[in-house]
C-alpha cells in the first residue's frame, strides 16, 4: 500500500511539472510568436512582428521582372533599389493574432507545405513608387522601339520581296495598360509578364483611304497567287509573286497600276521577255568558258569546245507570256536549241570523260564514281599535232573503223569522235601508253587508248556524253 502511494505521488509530481512547463512556455512567449513558429524558414519563437519583418525583408531578393513582348522577344526590367519597398507586417500581424500562446502545441502538430513543423509561407506586400516605375518603362528598348515605329499603312514595291503591304496600325503597345499590368505583376512579386497574355496590344482602325489601299493590295496578291517553276537540271528557277511583282504594268510610279477594261491588273510583257533573256544568259553554256575540277586537284577554265546548253529563247518567250496570262501553277522543262548531257549551272555533271594531256591520263566518271583510270597517248607535240583543249562530247560511236589521213590509214576496233577527226580509239600498234611518248611519238591528235580499256569504255560511254580535254 505504501509503494502504491509513493507511485501515485510521483505521477502527480510529474504531471504538475509537465503542466507547469507547458504553462511556463506559453507565458514566456506571450509577447512574441508562440513556441515552435517558423515563417519562410526563419525561426520566430518569441520574436516580435517588427523583428521578424526585418529578418524576412533582409532575406528577400526581388530585383527584376522579365517582360515578354511576344514569343520571340523579351527584355529584363531591373528595379532601382529605391523603387520598391517590401513589407510583411500585415501578414505577420494576421499570424500573430491567430496564435494562442496556450495552444503552442499546434505548432508541433502542424506542418506547412514544405513539411516544416509550425511553418508558415507568406509573401510581402510590395509598395511601388510609380514615378520611378514609369521612368524604368521609358528606358525599355522595346518601348522605345514601339514609340519610334511609324504607325501607318504602307504599300510599296520591294526589290526582293515584291509588293508589300504593311499595316503598322496593328499590334500597337498600349502603354497605359502596360503600366497597370506591370505594376500589378510587381506587386504580386511575379518573375515574368507576357504583354500578349495580359492584352497590352490593340489595333487601330483604318481610314477609308487606308481600307482602299488594303483592298488594292489584296487584289494584287490574289492576282499574283501562282508560281511558274523552271526545271533547269541541277536547280529550279521559281517565278513567284515576289518576282512577278516586277512584271506588273504600271505608270509613272510603282502604285500607278495599268488596269484593263475589267479593272484587272495587266502585265508589262517587256519585263516578262527580259526574264527569259536573263534565264538564258545565266544557264546557256554553249560557246562560253567552262570551269572544271580536275582529278589531279586544280580548277581548270576551258575557253573552247563544242559542248553546252542553249535555250530556245523564242519558244520560251512565247511560253512565259502565255503562262502569265493564264496565271496557273506550272512546272516547265525548257526547250533547247542545243541540249547538253546535263543541264544546270554545272552542265558537265558527274558523268564524263576526262583527259589530262599533261599527265597523259584518261578517267571515266559515272555518277561521280571513277570507273576507268588509264594511261593514254595524245597528239604528237613535236609535229604540232596536239590534241585540242576544251569541252567536247561524243557525237558518234563506231566499231571496226579505218581512220584515214594524209599518209596513213589505221584500223581501230572502237571509235568515238569528239571533234572533227579527233576522237578516242584503241591503238593495237602501241605497246606502251602514258609517260612522255606523246611529245615525240604521239598520235595525229586522237587519244590512243589501251585496247582492253577502250572496249570497256566503248560499252559504258554514250553519245552526247561530255569529254573534257586539258593540259
Amino acid at each position: 500500500m505504501k509503494r502504491k502511494k509513493v507511485l501515485t505521488g510521483c505521477i502527480l509530481v510529474a504531471v504538475m511539472l509537465i503542466i507547469s512547463s507547458y504553462l511556463g512556455i506559453a507565458l514566456f512567449y506571450t509577447d512574441g510568436f508562440t513556441f515552435g513558429t517558423w515563417i519562410n524558414g526563419i525561426y520566430c519563437t518569441g520574436k516580435s512582428v517588427g523583428e521578424v519583418n526585418r529578418e524576412l525583408i533582409s532575406q528577400t531578393t526581388y530585383e527584376e521582372i522579365l517582360v515578354w513582348y511576344d514569343s520571340d522577344y523579351k527584355e529584363v526590367l531591373k528595379f532601382p533599389e529605391e523603387m520598391i519597398e517590401l513589407d510583411y507586417t500585415d501578414q505577420l500581424n494576421r499570424i500573430f493574432m491567430q496564435q494562442n500562446p496556450f495552444l503552442w502545441y499546434r505548432n508541433i502538430m502542424a506542418h506547412n507545405e514544405e513539411g516544416l513543423r509550425g511553418g508558415y509561407s507568406i509573401s510581402p506586400s510590395i509598395i511601388v513608387k510609380e514615378d520611378l516605375l514609369r521612368q524604368r518603362i521609358d528606358q525599355l528598348t522595346g518601348v522605345k522601339a514601339e514609340r519610334a515605329r511609324n504607325k501607318s499603312v504602307r504599300f510599296f514595291l520591294d526589290d526582293d520581296a515584291g509588293y508589300v503591304f504593311q499595316n503598322n496600325k496593328m499590334h500597337i503597345l498600349d502603354e497605359t495598360r502596360l503600366f497597370e499590368q506591370l505594376l500589378f505583376a510587381i506587386q504580386s512579386q511575379q518573375d515574368a509578364i507576357s504583354l500578349e497574355e495580359t492584352a497590352c496590344y490593340y489595333d487601330e482602325p483604318l481610314s477609308e483611304n487606308e481600307k482602299e489601299t488594303a483592298d488594292t493590295a489584296q487584289r494584287l496578291f490574289d492576282f499574283l497567287d501562282f508560281t511558274i517553276t523552271y526545271d533547269m537540271g541541277d536547280s529550279d528557277v521559281v517565278y513567284d509573286g515576289a518576282v512577278m511583282s516586277h512584271w506588273i504594268a504600271t505608270g509613272e510610279n510603282d502604285l500607278d497600276f495599268v488596269l484593263d477594261e475589267n479593272r484587272n491588273f495587266t502585265w508589262n510583257m517587256e519585263q516578262v521577255d527580259q526574264a527569259v533573256v536573263e534565264l538564258a544568259d545565266l544557264y546557256d553554256s554553249y560557246g562560253k568558258p567552262h570551269t572544271f575540277q580536275s582529278t589531279r586537284g586544280d580548277l581548270i577554265t576551258l575557253e573552247n569546245g563544242t559542248y553546252g546548253n542553249e535555250l530556245d529563247r523564242k519558244k520560251e518567250t512565247a511560253f512565259l507570256e502565255q503562262a502569265v496570262l493564264e496565271r496557273k501553277d506550272v512546272l516547265r522543262q525548257p526547250e533547247y536549241l542545243r541540249k547538253a548531257w546535263a543541264q544546270g549551272l554545272n552542265d558537265i555533271g558527274d558523268t564524263y570523260i576526262e583527259i589530262d594531256i599533261t599527265q597523259q591520263k584518261m578517267y571515266f566518271y559515272q555518277n561521280g564514281e571513277c570507273m576507268i583510270d588509264t594511261p593514254v597517248v595524245t597528239g604528237n607535240m613535236m609535229r604540232k599535232r596536239e590534241t585540242p583543249e576544251g569541252v567536247f562530247y561524243i557525237y558518234l560511236k563506231q566499231k571496226n573503223r579505218v581512220l584515214r589521213g594524209p599518209g596513213y590509214a589505221a584500223h581501230v576496233d572502237f571509235w568515238m569522235p569528239v571533234k572533227n577527226g579527233i576522237g578516242i580509239h584503241d591503238a593495237l600498234w602501241r605497246d606502251e601508253f602514258g609517260g612522255e611518248i606523246y611529245k615525240t611519238e604521239g598520235s595525229h591528235g586522237c587519244i590512243n587508248t589501251p585496247h582492253d580499256v577502250m572496249e570497256k569504255l566503248y560499252d559504258m560511254a554514250e553519245i552526247g556524253m561530255p569529254v573534257v580535254i586539258f593540259y
